[in-house]
């Protein structure tokens, strides 16, 4: 098991026509679905499949509504999601405003234990053919 990278070209945002830079990306095979999740859960002795589901199903509302009031949700021993922006400035202070939010993401920081583990699983680098 490996996290996969390509290579792929980018320029930086203040020279959009400077030297192309190859920097790596993560490649996602797949992700873990819900149903996934709840199977392997059930796999490491959690009796019951509704419990799951309806865990998982809670989880995702109270993070949702948390993280639209601007708050972090620290899961102890897991990580914290929460929220971040992306902005454009402004040289005059009072000319900044919600218009200078462009784009509102989630972000997760995972527990040091488990940042540990992902540091410790070989990394295999696969070079795409997709980009020049």
């Amino acid at each position: 098991m490996a996290i996969q990278f390509k290579v792929v070209p980018k320029t930086t945002p203040r020279d959009p026509k400077g030297p192309k830079i190859y920097h790596p990306e993560v490649v996602f095979s797949t992700k873990l679905t819900n149903d996934e999740l709840i199977a392997s859960l059930i796999n490491r002795k959690i009796e019951f499949q509704f419990i799951c589901k309806e865990i998982l199903m809670r989880l995702r509302y109270v993070v949702s509504d948390a993280i639209s009031d601007g708050k972090p949700v620290i899961i102890d021993d897991f990580g914290t999601f929460y929220p971040a922006i992306k902005t454009s400035g402004d040289v005059n202070r009072r000319k900044v405003g919600k218009k200078n939010i462009e784009k509102i993401t989630l972000q997760f920081r995972p527990a040091g234990w488990i940042k540990k583990r992902l540091n410790e699983k070989k990394v295999r680098i696969e070079y795409s053919t997709t980009h020049p």
